[in-house]
């Protein structure tokens, strides 16, 4: 669901530039950044299918208590994390307090990229245990496997 993604990836305006679905919120323009490359490092970036569930508001955006249920490629730090995202007021649930979007994201498939240059990054992503900050490349709802 591309709500979903939305949410989840911070459609809302970073600074002066909208942050694109794929990459993230950046400082340059959406035409500048690249695209990930289609085969994951599996060394500096993992695919898993993640729950995320909403746990807290922060003046710039949400913070997701997230639980990751299947690694498809590469190693996750941890097997639970933090996740922050900007908020997205144009993609809000009305029945969340202050039209905020508190709920459950079963299954989604996440990709993350180490970034090595960065202590604390900006959203979207989370800082792991081991110190290393994990940035959000994309989010998708995850399909059902068929039988």
């Amino acid at each position: 669901m591309v709500t979903v993604a939305l949410l989840l990836l911070g459609a809302a305006a970073c600074s002066k530039a909208k942050c694109k679905l794929e990459t993230g919120c950046s400082s340059k323009s959406p035409t500048s950044a690249k695209a990930p490359s289609p085969k994951p490092d599996a060394g500096r970036e993992f695919i898993a299918v993640v729950d995320a569930t909403y746990d807290l508001s922060i003046g710039w955006g949400n913070v997701y208590r997230c639980q990751v249920r299947e690694v498809q490629v590469g190693n996750p730090p941890q097997q639970t994390f933090s996740l922050s995202v900007y908020s997205a007021p144009d993609a809000v649930e009305p029945d969340g307090p202050a039209g905020l979007p508190v709920r459950f994201y079963p299954s989604l498939v996440m990709r993350f990229r180490q970034r090595p240059d960065l202590r604390y990054g900006p959203p979207p992503g989370f800082k792991a245990t081991d110190g290393t900050y994990w940035e959000l490349v994309s989010v998708e709802e995850a399909r059902e496997k068929s039988k």
